[in-house]
């Protein structure tokens, strides 16, 4: 009966091991470089709006469906993994990136309300990259290396002139360059690595 227990409490171990190791493996390149599309996409439609605040509710809703399309990318790509594995990986995915993601809709709020809306781009990018460090704790290397460049490119951005929205060619402001640039560029690039070196 005891030698039962301890091999019932071993196997636990094991499967719980196994759980942790599988938010590495689940992210999907392919799924990375759709964020990064989505991110173009933002940039094209932003510099349409009429007002800041038209063109920061365009930016946090690009957010929200990269997010979504991270997510769901992440799922499928664990489907192979079990119910109880893709569960237990989404779990820690979702934890590690929530608490920096609420922050930025915190700070979103306040400066907007303070109508500082030069401090926003930097600020998303800072936090985005730590949650996507945290959230990849257990992965592999590329994807807090990923977001070590988000949070250099946010520091940089918030020592920029704060001239984010005056236009630079007919309606593009450097907010929407900037924002594409970065999100667009940097999840194009590590999602083709991801899918060459890790989903192939």
């Amino acid at each position: 009966m005891t030698a039962n227990l301890e091999d019932l409490e071993n196997l636990k171990i094991i499967r719980e091991t196994m759980e942790r190791s599988s938010t590495v493996t689940s992210v999907s390149g392919l799924g990375v470089m759709g964020m990064g599309v989505i991110a173009l996409i933002g940039a094209y439609v932003a510099p349409l709006q009429t007002s800041d605040e038209s063109r920061i509710y365009i930016w946090l809703a690009i957010a929200v469906i990269g997010c979504m399309t991270g997510i769901a990318s992440t799922w499928h790509q664990s489907r192979t993994r079990g119910p109880v594995t893709r569960l237990s990986a989404g779990r820690r995915f979702g934890l590690a990136l929530a608490p920096p993601i609420i922050a930025g809709l915190v700070l979103t709020d306040f400066f907007m309300r303070q109508s500082q809306f030069d401090l926003m781009p930097g600020t998303w990018m800072l936090l985005y990259g730590a949650g996507v460090i945290t959230a990849g704790a257990f992965s592999v290397r590329l994807i807090p290396l990923m977001g070590i460049v988000f949070m250099i490119l946010g520091a940089i951005g918030l020592y920029l002139p704060d001239s984010w929205f005056q236009p630079v060619w007919q309606h593009m402001a450097p907010i929407d360059f900037y924002l594409g640039l970065v999100f667009g560029g940097i999840h194009l690039l590590f999602g083709a690595i991801i899918t060459v070196k890790c989903n192939s």
